[in-house]
This record gives C-alpha cells, structure tokens and sequence, in this order.
C-alpha cells in the first residue's frame, strides 16, 4: 500500500494487494478469535494471501532502487533464511543439507547487498542473485514438503513433518527408518517416541492404524474388521457416533437401494461422511460434527420420519447418543425415540434402524 500510495484508484497493484491483504486480516483475525476447537492444519487458509503478499510486494522491491527498498527486500531474505535453517537444524535435518540452507542464505543477503552497493559493476548478475534469493527461501520449506510427502500419514489431523525425533525419512532428514514403520498418528496430541517407531494420543477421538485387526480409540468404542461384510463397532458412547473403519458392502447396497431424501441418519458427521462418501447419499448428521450440537432438533426429526424423508437410522450395537460426555440433548433424545418406536435389523454387521415401516 505504501509503494501504491500515489497510484491512480484504479491501480491494479493496489487492487491485489487490498484483495489479498484484506483476505489474510480477516483470515488472522478469525483465527485470532475464534473459540472452540481448533486444529494447527486450519492455518493453511493463510497460504494464499501470503504467497500473494510476497510475491506482490518481492517484484515491486526488486524494481525499485532506492534505499528503502534494498534494505527491506534484504530484511526479508535474511529472516526467512535464517529461520529455514534454525529450524532445520532443530528438526532431526542432516547437517549437509542444514549447512547448504544457511550458504545459500548468506550467499543471496551478499549478492543483494553487492547490488545495492554496486548496482552498475554487477548487473549482468542480478538474474543470478534473483536465483540464489529464491532459493535461500524455498529450501527449507521445500524440505519440509518433499518429507511430509514422502511420510505416510494416517488420522484424522493432518500435520507436517516438522517434529524433532520422530524419526521420519526424507530429504535431508537424519533419522532412519522407514515412512510405513510409523506407529502412531502423526497430528497426535501428546504421544512418547521410541526409536523409529512414534506413539501418541490421537487427536479428539480419532486412532489411526492399520486396515486390518483391532482399532480402538474410534469415537464410542473399537471397531474391528475381518471380512469385506462385516464390521463392529460400539457407537454413540463416545465422541461423535461415529461409523468408523470400513463400511459393510450390505450396508452401502441398503443406503443405495433408498430414494428418500436422507438414506440413513446417524450421530455425527465424521461417520455420516463415511456413508455418504461410500454410498453417494445423503446421509443426516445428527448433532454436527461431534454430535454435540442440538441440530435437528426430536420435532424436527419427527416431522421428517413422518414425511418418508429418512429410511434408516444407524446407531450401531449399543444405540446411544454421540458426543461428549454422551452428546446433545436433541441427539440423545432421538436416539431414544427410534429405540423405543422402531425395531432393529442388523444389515452386514451394522445395527440399523428401519424408519419406513
């Protein structure tokens, strides 16, 4: 804005950068003061406006030629780089490739100042001190990109390879061991680590693990699975009602073979994703997210079973409410109206509830 400040209103660099600027305020602020969960991977939302912001405000000082502008644009290559490599160098990076960020950093800081120094005598390198800027920026970061790429990830909180002995391998990464013998989520909240193998508390009731065997940790119980048509599970006890682990082939035929508006209801949107993904239904969550909020509320229910507008609804083997500390009022009392008013049927392994008869 500063560099804008006589420029005609329609301006379209000032254009971009009220655009851009505006979205990164408003996107700060929210996350300034917002309240309720709140998960590290929502700060993505920033990338854009800043990598606008950079590149917008990079090219107008790399143009301009006044003292101001040098310092400020050597300013910013100097932070950056400088905190790419303290934070290789605290993160499990090999020394070499720790080393090749910080040369690179001091390298492009001196070929900035030379041409600021001596703009005339070095202007047929000024491409490559361009050059050596961008990368004394981006290697760091794109460190951590190529290793969190190369790591899998299982869970439900995505988080990048940034943590110091989690023994996770990739590009200039000391530790050994490989992606898959990861044990544990990597967005876990608290977790020990041992060697190359990571444990931790999975994040608001999600456990991550293998495809097969037991999983526990799911919101209301575990969940197992032996063959393509079964799966068990307690639900409802816990965070969510969630479906959790794989959903049963007989299940997705029943949700499929529906024409009612929702093909199934259950506690929680996490396992109504789960069912909608694998059936491509509408599938009503009950109680948002965890299943703690009052939404639908037992007349609004009511009103939609009544209408034919809801076939099934999924509560697994035990039938209580999502949420914590046993969910929303209106999810508790909507489980207890289908279980007094409806039979239960079991459809490959899933305790369901038909609504229509």
């Amino acid at each position: 804005m500063w560099l804008t400040a006589r420029a005609r209103r329609t301006d379209q660099l000032r254009a971009a950068t009220i655009v851009w600027g505006g979205s990164f305020l408003v996107t700060g602020l929210t996350f300034s003061l917002m309240q309720g969960t709140i998960h590290p991977y929502y700060s993505v939302a920033l990338a854009p406006s800043i990598a606008a912001l950079v590149a917008l405000a990079g090219r107008q000082l790399w143009e301009r030629h006044d003292t101001a502008s040098h310092l400020i644009m050597i300013g910013m290559v100097a932070a950056t780089a400088g905190y790419g490599a303290y934070t290789l160098a605290h993160n499990d990076t090999s020394s070499w490739y720790v080393i090749l960020a910080a040369g690179l950093g001091a390298v492009a800081v001196a070929g900035l100042v030379l041409r600021w120094t001596g703009r005339n005598r070095i202007a047929r390198l000024a491409p490559l001190v361009a050059l050596l800027a961008v990368l004394a920026v981006a290697v760091p970061v794109g460190n951590w990109g190529v290793r969190t790429a190369a790591t899998a990830h299982t869970g439900s909180i995505p988080t990048a390879v940034a943590t110091s002995g989690s023994g996770m391998s990739g590009v200039g990464n000391a530790g050994g061991g490989a992606p898959g013998g990861m044990q544990g989520a990597p967005g876990g909240s608290e977790g020990t680590r041992t060697g190359n193998r990571q444990t931790g508390n999975p994040p608001e009731g999600m456990t991550p693990g293998s495809n097969s065997g037991s999983r526990s940790g799911f919101p209301g119980g575990t969940e197992s699975s032996g063959g393509n048509d079964t799966m068990s599970g307690t639900m409802g006890e816990g965070m969510g009602g969630d479906i959790g682990g794989a959903t049963s082939s007989k299940l997705i035929s029943a949700l499929k073979a529906t024409t009612t508006t929702w093909s199934a209801a259950t506690v929680g949107a996490q396992g109504a994703a789960e069912l909608e993904l694998s059936t491509d239904t509408s599938v009503m969550p009950i109680g948002g997210f965890t299943g703690s909020d009052n939404a639908p509320t037992l007349a609004q229910f009511k009103a939609w079973v009544k209408e034919g507008k809801v076939t099934y609804f999924i509560a697994g083997q035990s039938g209580g409410a999502g949420g914590p500390g046993g969910g929303s009022s209106a999810a508790s009392a909507i489980t207890s109206w289908v279980e007094k008013n409806y039979t239960t049927t079991t459809i490959g392994g899933t305790t369901v509830y038909v609504l229509t008869k």
